[in-house]
């Protein structure tokens, strides 16, 4: 599909929903994408899930997009700070 976008922001918007619906069923390019563009505000998004009547959200640049060192790291590295989440 052939489309032509009038603006850095709208052909960055129009790959962005491409790779949305080519990475469907992966999580990590989503997630690097939503860490990465969070940053700007013409692009924030907050994620909102709904299930059984309860509902979460995570707020754009919120610390828990941030995955914490694992522990076997942590053990070779004892002087290496745990990511504050």
């Amino acid at each position: 599909m052939a489309t032509d976008a009038p603006n850095r922001t709208e052909a960055l918007r129009l790959v962005i929903d491409e790779r949305r619906r080519e990475f469907a069923m992966l999580g990590a390019p989503r997630l690097i994408d939503l860490k990465r563009l969070n940053r700007e505000d013409w692009f924030r998004k907050d994620i909102v899930h709904t299930a059984d009547g309860e509902t979460w959200t995570l707020p754009a640049n919120d610390l828990r997009y941030i995955m914490p060192v694992p522990q076997t790291v942590l053990d070779f590295n004892p002087d290496m700070p745990q990511y504050e989440r």
